[in-house]
């Protein structure tokens, strides 16, 4: 369509209300710079704080998912997005809006861009446990799964819009990101990582939490493991349980 929105920016959120007054602006206004149609769409997972509201108030469209995680809100946006290209991101200002100019000039048909940590010229600021238990599960997900990609679990990424809602990804939870690769690789999808600087709101966790996670991608990667080694047409394994990405 000639009117057809060249991109929709994609926020799961929850809870995010003084962070969604800040960003929402930022992105309009690199929409503008980059002289794209676009629009914000706003996934609120029920936030109790006027996430919602407040994300209408700066212009951006909201659809509530008040049950369901962080996967069923990212294929919520995916199939609700307007543009022909979809960027994800998160609402906690740990994803520049400035990154979205270099995914977009990334994009292209089955291709996924990613915000990459791990490439050269990106970093990290983030707790040591935290790190090299991220660093750790990529090395471990990209080998075990043959992906070429050094940053598995960022979000900040772009699709195109009507491929990426035909890759049908069923998990509930941030291994959504994980799987969403893996199906997209095996199909023959080509995946690019551009270099950008992550840091987060918030930072630490217990030694204790670290070792939860791990074991719970233990469970994560053997599901997505047979994923990546089923023949085209065979039924998917059963998605995990709710997982925290790293």
């Amino acid at each position: 369509m000639a009117d057809q929105a060249h991109l929709s920016i994609v926020i799961p959120t929850l809870n995010e209300r003084d962070n969604l007054r800040l960003v929402i602006p930022a992105l309009l206004e690199t929409l503008r710079t980059l002289a794209l149609r676009g629009e914000i769409l706003v996934i609120d997972g029920g936030s109790s704080d006027g996430s919602a509201a407040e994300a209408e108030l700066q212009g951006a469209r909201v659809i509530v998912v008040a049950s369901g995680g962080y996967g069923e809100a990212m294929r919520r946006g995916l199939h609700a997005a307007a543009g022909e290209y979809v960027v994800t991101m998160d609402a906690d200002l740990s994803h520049e809006p400035e990154v979205i100019g270099a995914l977009w000039a990334a994009r292209a048909p089955r291709t996924i861009g990613i915000a990459s940590r791990y490439v050269k010229g990106g970093t990290a600021v983030m707790s040591r446990s935290r790190w090299v238990l991220s660093r750790l599960l990529s090395a471990v997900f990209s080998r075990g799964l043959a992906l070429p990609v050094r940053d598995l679990s960022s979000g900040f990424r772009i699709y195109p819009a009507a491929e990426a809602r035909r890759l049908r990804a069923t998990a509930n939870d941030f291994d959504i990101l994980i799987e969403l690769l893996v199906r997209a690789y095996k199909s023959g999808w080509r995946i690019v990582e551009v270099p950008f600087h992550y840091a987060p709101r918030r930072s630490g966790s217990s030694k204790a939490r670290v070792i939860r996670l791990g074991r719970a991608y233990i469970g994560t990667f053997a599901r997505l493991w047979k994923l990546r080694n089923t023949a085209p047409g065979a039924p998917p394994p059963e998605a995990p349980a709710a997982l925290t990405r790293p």
